[in-house]
């Protein structure tokens, strides 16, 4: 029995590592054409996990505006070292969505899907430190227009809080 559970522990990590081995890599601040077939860990590329590690104190929140999205549906969370950490937000079409690296120290950062069937959208993925935000706008004047742009600003002159849309004709200014 013990050899059994043994093997196929093993078969479970190969899997794994396999479908993690083989997901494609994400970059920051850069608008890409992505397919989700499978359940994985999404990770960032080395550059994109150095630059992600060195603005997590700041602020761990990133933007994902997904566009030209086809599929019944992927779920999406933040995800370090092959784990989620965070909740999952669920995507049914174009948006944007906001996740929270809350777990601060890892080795590799990245995204983990969960698609119903396959997806593929254009994904890009925000970090919300350092952002600049010279001129925050107000959300509701133009919902489509604004969405994704900066409402809000710390002191220091970054990004802190931006358009999302709420239901289905209304936006409003979201942190996290």
């Amino acid at each position: 029995m013990k050899t059994n559970f043994t093997v196929l522990l093993l078969v479970l990590v190969f899997c794994v590592s396999v479908n993690s081995s083989y997901a494609q890599s994400i970059e920051l601040n850069s608008p890409q054409d992505l397919t989700v077939s499978f359940s994985g860990f999404f990770p960032f590329s080395d550059e994109a996990n150095q630059s992600f590690k060195d603005l997590i104190d700041q602020n761990g929140s990133v933007a994902i505006i997904i566009k030209n999205f086809m599929g019944k549906g992927l779920n999406i969370a933040p995800a370090a070292d092959f784990r989620e950490i965070g909740k999952k937000k669920k995507i049914k079409g174009d948006t944007i969505i906001i996740i929270d690296y809350k777990k601060k120290k890892a080795k590799k950062f990245g995204l983990s899907f969960v698609p119903k069937g396959a997806v593929s959208a254009n994904f890009e993925v925000q970090p919300f430190a350092e952002r600049p935000c010279p001129n925050p706008v107000n959300c509701q004047d133009d919902c489509g227009e604004n969405l994704g742009k900066c409402c809000e600003k710390d002191s220091g002159g970054s990004q802190s809080r931006m358009c999302i849309q709420i239901g289905t004709s209304s936006c409003g200014c979201a942190k996290r």
